[in-house]
């Protein structure tokens, strides 16, 4: 399960830094050269895959319980590859509707990461589940840690006007080899059991109005902390290219160095010392580390000050999150199915609308995005503050 998590992830994080390239001005965008809306158009293709997977996930998972989830992630592997030589083809043909198209079939078949933890869940006891997919999530940051370098070579190797389709034809390759891993070496004797009910579809409205005051406010600050978070890090490559003049493979090293701190501070609170966490001032420590260390890329102008305010703002983040999660499934009498569902839909809501809208504002300025960042986690800490007793139940994350 892990490998296949690892090569599909691979596939995205090496793309990452292309993707951006194709909007931006320069040798491998494919928008003509008097396009004023470059940044909008990326914030959309970055927000549709989400969009799509609010409705498309969930298809698949009741799905899998009539075909079984090897099946499922098949379908995945096949629609991930058509989808990658579908974008191949409208970057070789400067085509952007087959861009988005290509994008649309992925959010579409997208369902490789739900399915494997859903398999993991079957296969293993729920005493192991936060271990389990704490080794997910480790194997999704080595795949970014690994992905954007490996493109960074191919630049020096693969002529640039063949690049960015070489990059998508290795992706499908990937797939096919995931596709045939899961047809041939994947046994099928536990995923296909159907002993459990499928969870509920994101954007549970109803159950909304059934969660208490402090949940409410917690998920209302996990909210601004993923907003404040994606606006930045979406747009965090054209930082790099606009304002700091990274060539392009400087900015796939800029990438994973990003990856690398997100995992090594992941990897020290899973495995040193979590305590370190439970600090009952830890909320609005994190939340000040946050805000400043965004806010500080409007003034940052070297390599150096940039990687730094990186390591700080990736130091914050991990603390947020995982304790935030912790408090959602802790809070509250309603099922964690529930509260899962409700985590799982604001999550996918942050992620629609930080590219969007810092899509548009970056054309204007381009400090916008560590502006916005810096207000909506401003917003978190005076959640914080407004609400203490609230989080202070961090000592029991």
């Amino acid at each position: 399960m892990l490998f296949l998590c690892f090569l599909d992830m691979l596939s995205y994080a090496m793309l990452s830094p292309i993707i951006t390239l194709l909007f931006l001005e320069g040798p491998l965008t494919i928008l003509p050269d008097n396009s004023t809306s470059r940044h909008f158009l990326f914030g959309v293709f970055l927000s549709i895959f989400s969009f799509i997977q609010i409705f498309s996930v969930p298809f698949w998972g009741k799905l899998s319980i009539q075909i079984s989830k090897k099946n499922i992630l098949k379908i995945s592997f096949l629609g991930n590859s058509f989808s990658y030589l579908i974008c191949g083809m409208g970057v070789l043909n400067k085509n952007i509707n087959l861009l988005f198209m290509g994008v649309i079939l992925a959010g579409l078949t997208g369902a490789v990461i739900p399915t494997i933890n859903a398999i993991i869940s079957y296969e293993s006891s729920e005493s192991m589940w936060t271990r389990n997919y704490s080794l997910v999530g480790s194997t999704i940051g080595i795949a970014f840690i690994l992905g954007p370098p490996i493109t960074g070579l191919l630049m020096d190797i693969v002529p640039t006007e063949n690049i960015s389709v070489g990059i998508y034809i290795l992706c499908a390759f990937i797939s096919i080899i995931n596709f045939l891993i899961v047809e041939f070496a994947l046994k099928t004797q536990n995923i296909q059991k159907k002993t459990r009910t499928p969870r509920s579809i994101p954007f549970p409205f109803r159950e909304i109005f059934l969660l208490d005051s402090k949940l409410k406010t917690i998920l209302g600050f996990q909210f601004c902390i993923y907003l404040g978070w994606y606006f930045f890090i979406k747009f965090f490559q054209v930082y790099l290219i606009e304002t700091l003049k990274f060539t392009d493979k400087q900015s796939c090293f800029g990438i994973a160095f990003l990856g690398l701190c997100c995992a090594t501070w992941q990897a020290i609170r899973y495995f040193k010392n979590p305590n370190i966490y439970r600090y009952k001032y830890m909320f609005p420590s994190a939340v000040f580390l946050m805000s400043t260390s965004i806010v500080s890329f409007i003034f940052i102008n070297s390599y150096l000050s940039a990687m730094f305010a990186i390591m700080v703002l990736s130091f914050a983040y991990s603390m947020l999150i995982p304790s935030t999660i912790s408090m959602i499934l802790n809070q509250g009498q309603l099922k964690n199915e529930i509260k899962t569902s409700v985590f799982q839909s604001v999550q996918s809501i942050a992620k629609i609308l930080a590219p969007l809208i810092s899509g548009f504002t970056i054309s204007y300025t381009s400090w916008a995005t560590a502006f916005l960042g810096t207000i909506v986690i401003s917003l978190a800490g005076f959640l914080v503050l407004c609400s203490p007793k609230t989080f202070r139940l961090a000592s029991k994350a």
